[in-house]
């Protein structure tokens, strides 16, 4: 919202300095096929657009001090809802232009029943909706690319927290591990709140937990056990009081507990996942179309997707992450789930850096690169299956 306000500011200064020409405003006119209207009314529609924008946003910043409404789903969308407006209201005059230039050269055209008002009312009530949908549009990808950037950086903290919680341990700082452990908890809790739609900078620890408390994203025992914590680390950072190994193993343990409940899946994530389910099957790919079967349940749980190859069937889970912590955790429930004599396939991120040699004979792993939208090690990754091996 920052960046946005010095152009707010600018366009009401604009508008305010215009003011004094708005009889010469009111003279012009611009024929738009279905309708004639002057520069003062597309003036007025342009900024009661951006007014309505600033008004969402100030709804969205206002929904923050009040803890009853962290439960209303329509508060989800108010940010991309004022984003949209704010960006229709920014473009709108290059659209005005569009349309009133279209309808022009129509006219200009000698053929009378192009000319004729319904048809060049067709052609601007058309060209005027597609305009407002690739800004909707537009707007839409704008902010789920935000969003993942926000994801990423807190994965790439969140892994940097994890290592030093390992580092910790095998070093025996107590203290430290506290302390890391649970910033690592707060980390994934924030990641968390992105995909539910809030905005992180805004919220304490304490009211983050709260709304995945309200959400029933976490129960009443997981909250008091992460509360017990969080008065643990704030000790630790506050007190120059001595903490025993088993204090420091038991907050690492509740959080590890808890962590699972936080991963997310969100916008990014099902995109991520739809790629490359779309990438695995076709001529040249890994797999048949109907060889592939996404959302495989077997008994209580579902995977990603199951292929069937030459000798054996592929059972397939897709992580949108860049913890290793959580590919590995992946890994681990693949083999203890997946039938005997199958294969696992583990699809990741190419931006983690993550080792092949936790790959076995029956298990490996798929980098996909989200840009380019292809996979980084199909090749190797196709001889494994359609080898002699």
């Amino acid at each position: 919202m920052k960046d946005k306000i010095s152009f707010i500011v600018v366009l009401v200064g604009i508008f305010l300095a215009a003011t004094p020409f708005r009889n010469d405003l009111a003279k012009v006119q611009m024929d738009f096929g279905f309708i004639t209207l002057t520069l003062l009314n597309l003036v007025y529609i342009s900024f009661s657009t951006l007014a309505l924008s600033v008004y969402i946003y100030a709804l969205d910043y206002v929904r923050y001090g009040f803890k009853r409404l962290d439960g209303w789903r329509i508060f989800k969308y108010l940010q991309i809802t004022a984003n949209t407006l704010y960006l229709i209201a920014i473009i709108s005059p290059i659209i005005y232009f569009f349309v009133w230039v279209i309808i022009r050269f129509i006219r200009s055209i000698p053929i009378e029943a192009i000319k004729s008002a319904n048809f060049l009312s067709y052609v601007a009530i058309l060209l005027s909706i597609l305009s407002i949908i690739s800004t909707i549009i537009a707007s839409w990808k704008q902010y789920k690319e935000q969003r993942i950037i926000q994801e990423e950086k807190l994965d790439e903290t969140a892994a940097e927290a994890t290592s030093e919680v390992n580092r910790f341990i095998e070093e025996k700082h107590w203290r430290y591990l506290i302390i890391e452990t649970f910033r690592s908890l707060e980390l994934n809790i924030r990641k968390k709140l992105i995909e539910l739609g809030y905005n992180i900078q805004r919220l304490s620890i304490s009211r983050c937990i709260n709304i995945l408390h309200h959400l029933e994203v976490l129960t009443s025992e997981e909250v008091s056990l992460l509360y017990f914590a969080r008065n643990l680390r704030n000790e630790v950072i506050h007190t120059t009081a001595e903490f025993s190994e088993e204090d420091a193993l038991e907050v690492n343990d509740i959080i590890n507990k808890i962590l699972p409940k936080l991963e997310t899946l969100g916008t990014g994530g099902r995109v991520f996942e739809r790629e490359v389910i779309y990438s695995l099957v076709g001529k040249d790919k890994l797999f048949l179309k109907h060889h592939l079967f996404p959302e495989f349940r077997i008994k209580n749980f579902t995977f990603d997707a199951k292929g069937e190859g030459p000798n054996y069937d592929y059972y397939i889970e897709i992580k949108l992450t860049r913890n290793k912590q959580a590919v590995l955790k992946a890994i681990n429930q693949i083999k203890s789930i997946a039938p005997q004599n199958s294969r696992k396939l583990i699809v990741i991120p190419s931006t983690i850096e993550i080792s092949q040699t936790v790959a076995q004979d029956d298990l490996r792993i798929l980098f996909f690169d989200v840009n380019k939208k292809r996979f980084v090690n199909q090749d190797e990754i196709y001889n494994w299956i359609y080898g002699d091996n």
